[in-house]
């Protein structure tokens, strides 16, 4: 069947579709995030011969790509989507060896395994248990494969601070899979505590490591950055533009700030200079914050109805038919693991729901644990932050590239443009009403953040600054308090250069939103202009700006 479609389509269609049964083949777990179910009682196999096949696959692919002169737009789109994901595999797998130097390559997949058959609602229930089970039974099978590629690695090249998390989630993903599942469904006990027994197993593994290596990316990073981010200037180009930016946002919140101190704070004097003066209103909007998670979520739940008759009134964007969304907290059976954000159905069930899992401090944490926690998803920041999770933002943009013709686009998003709309979606919707000053206050901490972020990236990879160095740095210029900087510190180490998308796509979306309004005076149609930037799905903006 797969045959004769493939010989109907044109030789781009036919080798994109090749390349993503392949992929799906080789990634299954994938499949079932994209919507795919008929991959979802299979898991990873990942031994060396299969790789050394997808690898000299994917070498096949890059040849045919380069061999496509297609005229039709949409066919070059999609054969440069193909073109990026080769070249991040073999960069993932080939130059940076994760499978046998990242510990987190490995319990990233059986994190993937079960989160979305366990929460997602699109299949019976039944048929989502049997997929849990079928994966749960394989899972040992994934982790011996994990423990033979890291064995023999020298200590030279495993950096104790990727092991270390590693271990974490590992453990975690064991308490899940003995006790959680059983939870979730009575009859997954045994399944469970098999695949529970191994990855506990692969985190004592695990933690015996030698690990002596340093988790910088160094001479790799500039790759990974022009991978990463799209961007063909160098990151040392790219960094006095970062601080620039930092400094201007710094002033200009501030501006703000002293215009509207007042109305946020009474009864007490302004601090005189910019940072001082930030700080006590960061710490103004920290103290507004609920309480409990029922409370918390309840105002989630209430605040996106009101968001999207906001969005419908001031025609903001075409929104993809009913609102199909789902909002709650990390389930009891999850264990208080840290899953949080937006999942999608994907490009192969556009029309499923979308659930929003909230982010909530786990059932162990202290009092002083979860005061932290709600004071740094207080009730300005979670208003504030609604646009960018849901509307205009990740909702709406993930369900209209899964309605998207070309699913390519949406297999494999630019990371830039889909963080970088979603941090536009922010001040876009903060300017049609969407909170007051307090929201705007909490916009511009996640600004700084999201500049601070970027600025990090680059001195922790490419100059090798120090983990005091960068929490001086997050505190004292950034103006975050010091569990962000040790935030930042190990996300850099982990999912570098992923944190430099959502400051970098902001500033480039914003830049094509004023260059339209410039364009086109009072012509112009905030609606339109939203429309448009979805029209060819989430694809490098330079697309867009070629338009």
């Amino acid at each position: 069947m797969i045959l004769a479609l493939l010989l109907a389509l044109s030789s781009t269609d036919a080798l994109v579709s090749r390349f993503i049964e392949r992929y799906f083949s080789q990634y299954p777990t994938r499949a079932t995030q994209a919507g795919r179910a008929d991959f979802d009682a299979q898991l990873e196999d990942l031994t060396p011969a299969r790789i050394d096949g997808w690898l000299a696959f994917l070498d096949g692919i890059e040849k045919e790509v380069a061999a496509l002169k297609p005229a039709d737009r949409d066919e070059r789109l999609d054969l440069d989507v193909v073109h990026r994901q080769v070249a991040a595999q073999r960069f993932e797998l080939r130059t940076r060896a994760a499978p046998s130097r990242n510990p987190l390559f490995w319990t990233g997949i059986a994190s993937e395994s079960a989160i979305y058959l366990l929460l997602r609602e699109d299949q019976p229930l039944e048929a989502r248990v049997r997929a849990i089970e079928a994966r749960a039974r394989l899972m040992p099978r994934l982790c011996a494969q994990a423990q033979a590629a890291l064995a023999t690695t020298p200590a030279e090249q495993l950096a104790p601070e990727l092991v270390a998390p590693a271990v974490h989630q590992a453990r975690q993903l064991a308490q899940l899979y003995q006790t959680g599942l059983a939870k979730f469904a009575p009859q997954l006990a045994e399944a469970g505590q098999g695949a529970g027994a191994a990855l506990s197993r692969l985190a004592a593994f695990l933690e015996k490591l030698p690990a002596r290596g340093s988790p910088r990316l160094g001479k790799d990073y500039a790759e990974a950055f022009r991978l990463g981010l799209g961007e063909r200037a160098t990151p040392e180009q790219m960094l006095p533009r970062f601080e620039q930016d930092l400094v201007e946002l710094r002033t200009s919140a501030a501006a703000y700030g002293a215009q509207i101190f007042e109305r946020v704070i009474t009864g007490e004097t302004k601090p005189a200079g910019e940072k001082a003066l930030l700080r006590r209103l960061f710490s103004a909007i920290e103290a507004d914050r609920d309480t409990d998670v029922a409370e918390y979520t309840r105002r989630w739940q209430e605040a996106v109805p009101r968001l999207l008759q906001l969005v419908r009134e001031r025609e903001v964007i075409t929104l993809p038919g009913p609102l199909t969304l789902r909002i709650s907290p990390a389930p009891g059976f999850l264990g208080g693991q840290a899953y949080g954000g937006v999942f999608a159905e994907g490009p192969y069930r556009p029309d499923g729901d979308t659930l929003l899992l909230l982010p909530v401090p786990s059932a162990e944490a202290t009092p002083a644990e979860r005061a932290r926690f709600f004071a740094a998803f207080n009730r300005p920041f979670s208003k504030m932050i609604a646009a960018h999770e849901v509307l205009p933002g990740h909702y709406a943009q993930l369900k209209i590239a899964a309605h998207h013709p070309h699913k390519v686009r949406a297999l494999f998003p630019d990371d830039v443009y889909q963080e970088g709309w979603g941090t536009f979606s922010e001040e876009l919707m903060l300017d049609q009403g969407w909170g007051g000053p307090k929201e705007r206050i909490a916009h511009l901490k996640k600004a700084l953040e999201n500049c601070a972020r970027a600025i990090v990236d680059i001195r922790v990879h490419a100059q090798g600054a120090s983990r005091e160095e960068i929490a001086a740095f997050v505190r004292d210029e950034g103006l975050q308090d010091s569990q962000l900087g040790e935030n930042l510190w190990q996300r850099t180490l982990t999912s570098s250069p992923q944190i430099v998308t959502y400051h970098l796509g902001s500033r480039r979306f914003e830049a094509l939103y004023r260059d339209a309004r410039r364009k086109q005076g009072a012509q112009f149609s905030l609606r339109a202009f939203t429309d448009s930037m979805m029209s060819l799905g989430p694809v490098p903006l330079r697309e867009y700006g070629a338009q």
